[in-house]
């Protein structure tokens, strides 16, 4: 994320950069995408997720 935002001249300090995993509702698209499959290859997963 560091590298896009310097690329678009969008990047500040990191102390005022705002990352977009730091937001409440931020979603990792990937793992939303993996999660199922590695479940069912390790459903022992399912009981330790923080949701």
């Amino acid at each position: 994320e560091d590298a896009y935002a310097l690329m678009n001249g969008t990047y500040d300090v990191h102390t005022s950069f705002s990352y977009s995993f730091q937001s409440p509702d931020y979603r990792n698209k990937s793992r939303d995408t993996a999660l199922p499959g590695d479940i069912a290859k390790n459903p022992e997963l399912e009981g330790i997720l923080a949701l």
